[in-house]
């Protein structure tokens, strides 16, 4: 990528104030689990999500663009795809009218019912 590619990205990513806010409020309470392939991620996850206080997805992808535009809607397809077993981390509940289709907008609903959010 390009300098100017980089800017035109990043410009567009902060041109959102409110996305912007919100993200900053919730770095604190904010956890992303990353690692290779079977190296015990899932099971890290499913762990913290046993709290009642904590939600954090598996696979949500939240930094690709999605043609269908329905953050909500696309992560449950994809897990459906995958053959997961329904449980609190493959399945994206709806939190409110239009809350799914952008996935910072889902994960602020979520953040309103939950202490720990993230990936």
């Amino acid at each position: 990528m390009h300098g100017r590619q980089i800017r035109d990205r990043f410009a567009r990513i902060s041109r959102d104030r409110h996305r912007d806010r919100f993200c900053r409020s919730l770095a604190p309470r904010c956890a992303f689990i990353l690692g290779h392939g079977r190296s015990g991620t899932t099971i890290l996850t499913e762990v913290i999500n046993a709290h009642p206080r904590a939600f954090l997805t598996t696979e949500a992808n939240f930094h690709f663009p999605k043609s269908d535009n329905n953050f909500r809607e696309h992560y449950n397809k994809q897990h459906v795809f995958f053959n997961n077993q329904i449980s609190k981390s493959t399945y994206a509940p709806s939190f409110g009218s239009s809350d799914g289709h952008v996935w910072w907008k889902w994960l602020e609903q979520a953040s309103k019912h939950f202490l720990l959010n993230g990936r």
